[in-house]
């Protein structure tokens, strides 16, 4: 994909996220093994999903940037 182009993916997937960090202690949650972790700000699993996409999406950013100052410093 192009430079950045899984961003607009990557959005809708995380207001995803964020929309079903909510449904702790309902069916589809019980018993996943991680439910002792999760609070009234929603499911431990979605939370740190969310959490590793964020991370992930600032250092693929960050690459991003060093890549493009390597390649105007070293111009073929």
């Amino acid at each position: 994909p192009p430079e950045g182009g899984d961003s607009v993916e990557q959005d809708s997937l995380l207001t995803a996220l964020r929309r079903l960090r909510v449904e702790t202690g309902s069916l589809p949650c019980l018993g996943c093994g991680y439910d002792y972790h999760c609070s009234t700000k929603g499911c431990a699993i979605l939370r740190e999903a969310e959490q590793r996409i964020i991370r992930q999406a600032a250092l693929i950013r960050r690459l991003q940037i060093e890549r493009k100052q390597a390649r105007e410093e070293n111009p073929k």
